[in-house]
């Protein structure tokens, strides 16, 4: 009788160390820049005069399929008693959903263009969004892994214009730094 709850026991646990092994590897996987690039639209080409672009790269094996991309003006308001509750605004993005984002470790075509890295853009004035102390802007990507259809979310928040917006641009690929 020992035995077999020696062998139901050891056969839990292994399920469940496979378990959170295939979880945590199978997971999406994304970097999300700390900068914003701010950048002058051309004319001719129908563009607004200003926009701002974001990066994320997938850095997981697997494609990821039904990215959403939000973008929200966040506002803590203070309740007293060092309590605070926070206010959100979406602000609008140019591409708010993609339907596939290949893999980093693919091979070829993709390492060369960077399919992995999207640059999602805004047109709404970011620095006067986050002009003041308790008002920030955070970036949210919700995405679906491609073989197994687990789900995450990933957020960064971008709280001082002065330090998170630059004049550069993103450098290419799986880098999240800006160009020199």
């Amino acid at each position: 009788m020992s035995d077999f709850f020696l062998g139901v026991t050891a056969s839990l646990t292994a399920s469940l160390i496979f378990l959170f092994i295939i979880l945590f590897f199978l997971a999406p996987s994304i970097k999300i820049s700390p900068f914003i690039t701010k950048r002058v639209g051309k004319e001719e080409k129908g563009e607004s005069p200003i926009f701002y672009v974001f990066k994320f790269v997938n850095t997981s094996y697997f494609s990821l399929f039904d990215v959403h991309i939000e973008l929200w003006q966040c506002e803590t308001i203070p309740l007293g008693n060092n309590c605070s509750d926070i206010k959100f605004k979406r602000l609008d993005m140019k591409l708010e959903s993609l339907k596939y984002v290949p893999g980093y470790w693919y091979f070829g075509e993709s390492k060369r263009n960077a399919r992995y890295a999207v640059l999602p853009k805004t047109e709404a004035l970011l620095d006067d969004h986050i002009k003041e102390d308790h008002i920030y802007l955070q970036l949210q990507i919700t995405a679906k892994h491609g073989l197994t259809g687990l789900c995450r979310v990933f957020k960064k928040d971008f709280a001082i214009a002065d330090s998170c917006i630059s004049n550069k641009r993103h450098r290419h690929g799986k880098c999240l730094e800006l160009s020199k």
